[in-house]
C-alpha cells in the first residue's frame, strides 16, 4: 500500500468517525463515578431543603418568557440541510441526463459518453465523459488512462459519501476541507496510475498544462482539475518520503482512536434503583458519621479484617465487578466490621480500585437518614406537575395526592434533578420521594446506626 492509498483510507475514516463514535461502546467501572456524583446529589437535596422552591421555580418562569432559540436554530439548520440535499439531487440528475441524452459507447470495463460542446474529460463511476471534439481527434491515451484510474478505483463513491456527509454536517468546516483533500488525493492516485503505466513524466505534465480550463463539469464527477494543477505537478516531481508520511498517518490514527475513547458511550453495570436511592439519601448522615472519630483506636480484629477482605475480594472479580449485588452478602455484618475499623484500616480499604465497596459505603447503607420536613412554601411548590414527579411512600402518585397530607406529615424527603435518558417520556424536571413516619420506620427502622 502506497502513501496515497493509505491517505485515502485515512480521509474517509476522518469524515466517518464523528458519526461512528457515538455508537461505539466501552465497558467501564462505574463505582468511582457514582461515588463522585452522590455528594453533588446530596448538595442539591440540602440546598433545596434549605433555600426553598424559589430557586427551582424561577428558572422555569424565565424560560417561558424567552424565545426558544434552540428551536429556531434547529429549524434553520434543517433548512440549510434541505437546500444542500436539493443541490446534491440536482447534480445527480445532471449526470443522469448526460448519460441518457448522449451517445454511449460500451468498452470492456467502462462506458464512454460522447458529449456535445467543450468539456475536459471527467468520470462518474463506470462512465467516462469526453467532448465530441476530443473524441473526433482520438483522445490522448494518457488522458483516458487518467479517467480510467478514477473508474477502476471507484473514486466517485468517496465523493458521494463526502457530499452526503456535508448535507448533515455542513456546519463543520473540517468536512469541507476533507472533501477537497479527498478529491485532490484522487487526482494524485490517477496521476500515479498513468505514470506507472506510461513512465513518461514530462510528456504527461505537458499534456496537463495544455488542457483548457473548464468550469461546467458536474460537481460529483472526477475530472482533470485545472485549479489543482500546480499542486499535482509539484507532487509528481517529489520523491516520496514514505516513513515521514506514514508517521503522520499513524499519529493521526492515534488521535482518531483517542477521540473514539473520549466521545464514545461508556456503559457500566449499576445497582438496583432502591440501593442507589438509599445511597444518595444516606450520604449526609454518613458524612457526619465519618467526621466524628468515634471508632475505638484498637480497631477491628485481624479475624474481622480477614472476613471483610474475603467478601470484598469475591465482589471485585468476574461478572460482579460492574454490577454489585449487595443481596448476596451480610450487609449488616460488613457495616458492623467497618464501624469497628480505625481510620487507617478504612483508608487501606478505600482505594480507587474498590471505592464502591469501601467501608464508608457499608456504613452509609446501615445509617438512618436524618429526619426532615419541608416548610410550607416548599410543600406547595411540590404540587406543580410541570416541575415535580411525586413518589409517596415508594409509590408513584399524583401531585394532587399531596393535598391529603400536611407538611408535618412528611418526616423525610429527597429531591433529584433528572438528566439524560431519565428525562425521556417525562413532563417534569425533578423527582421527589416523600416518606411518612410509618414508611420511614419500615424502610430505615432496622438499620444499625443513627445519624449524628
Amino acid at each position: 500500500m502506497n502513501y496515497h492509498v493509505a491517505k485515502r483510507i485515512y480521509l474517509i475514516a476522518c469524515i466517518l468517525f464523528p458519526f461512528v463514535i457515538p455508537f461505539l461502546s466501552f465497558s467501564v467501572m462505574d463505582a468511582p463515578e457514582l461515588l463522585q456524583q452522590i455528594p453533588n446529589i446530596q448538595h442539591t437535596v440540602i440546598t433545596q431543603g434549605t433555600v426553598g422552591p424559589s430557586i427551582l421555580t424561577a428558572p422555569n418562569l424565565v424560560e417561558q418568557e424567552k424565545i426558544d432559540w434552540v428551536f429556531v436554530l434547529v429549524i434553520l439548520g434543517i433548512g440549510i440541510s434541505v437546500l444542500l440535499l436539493i443541490r446534491f439531487l440536482k447534480n445527480l440528475l445532471q449526470l443522469y441526463r448526460l448519460i441518457r441524452r448522449n451517445k454511449g459507447i460500451p468498452q470492456s470495463d467502462f462506458t464512454l459518453i460522447v458529449l456535445n460542446g467543450k468539456n475536459d474529460p471527467f468520470s462518474f463511476f463506470k462512465y467516462v465523459f469526453v467532448s465530441k471534439e476530443d473524441y473526433g481527434k482520438d483522445i490522448s491515451k494518457m488522458v483516458l488512462d487518467h479517467e480510467l484510474a478514477h473508474v477502476r478505483q471507484v473514486h466517485s463513491l468517496d465523493v458521494l459519501l463526502a457530499e452526503i456527509i456535508l448535507i448533515f454536517a455542513y456546519w463543520n468546516p473540517f468536512n469541507w476541507l476533507i472533501k477537497n483533500s479527498i478529491q485532490l488525493n484522487h487526482e494524485y492516485l490517477a496521476d500515479e496510475a498513468v505514470l506507472n503505466k506510461s513512465n513518461s513524466l514530462k510528456a504527461y505534465q505537458y499534456l496537463l498544462i495544455g488542457l483548457e480550463y473548464q468550469e461546467k463539469n458536474p460537481i460529483l464527477s472526477s475530472q482533470l482539475n485545472f485549479k489543482q494543477l500546480k499542486t499535482r505537478l509539484n507532487m509528481m516531481n517529489k520523491k516520496e518520503k514514505w516513513r515521514n508520511k506514514a508517521g503522520m498517518l499513524v499519529f493521526s490514527g492515534l488521535l482518531l482512536a483517542g477521540s473514539a475513547l473520549l466521545f464514545s458511550n461508556k456503559t457500566a453495570g449499576s445497582l438496583p434503583m432502591e440501593t442507589i436511592s438509599e445511597m444518595e439519601d444516606m450520604v449526609s448522615a454518613n458524612k457526619t458519621f465519618q467526621g466524628a472519630d468515634t471508632v475505638p483506636q484498637k480497631g477491628a480484629s485481624k479475624a474481622m479484617l480477614a472476613e471483610y477482605d474475603k467478601v470484598i475480594k469475591e465482589l471485585s472479580v468476574g461478572k460482579n465487578r460492574n454490577n454489585v449485588d449487595f443481596g448476596t452478602i451480610d450487609q449488616k455484618r460488613m457495616a458492623y466490621i467497618a464501624s469497628k475499623m480505625t481510620k487507617e484500616q478504612r483508608a487501606a480499604r478505600s482505594g480507587e480500585g474498590n471505592m464502591f465497596l469501601s467501608p464508608g459505603v457499608f456504613i452509609t447503607l446501615e445509617t438512618k437518614p436524618t429526619k426532615k420536613s419541608p416548610d410550607m412554601s416548599m410543600f406547595s411548590a411540590w404540587k406543580n406537575p410541570s416541575v415535580y414527579g411525586v413518589w409517596i411512600d415508594g409509590k408513584k402518585s399524583s401531585n394532587k395526592d399531596l393535598d391529603n397530607f400536611s407538611n408535618d406529615d412528611i418526616v423525610y424527603y429527597s429531591v433529584s434533578k433528572l438528566h439524560g435518558k431519565a428525562k425521556e417520556g417525562r413532563n417534569y424536571t425533578h423527582q421527589i420521594d416523600v416518606y411518612t413516619l410509618s414508611y420511614y420506620n419500615k424502610v430505615f427502622g432496622n438499620r444499625l446506626f443513627e445519624a449524628n
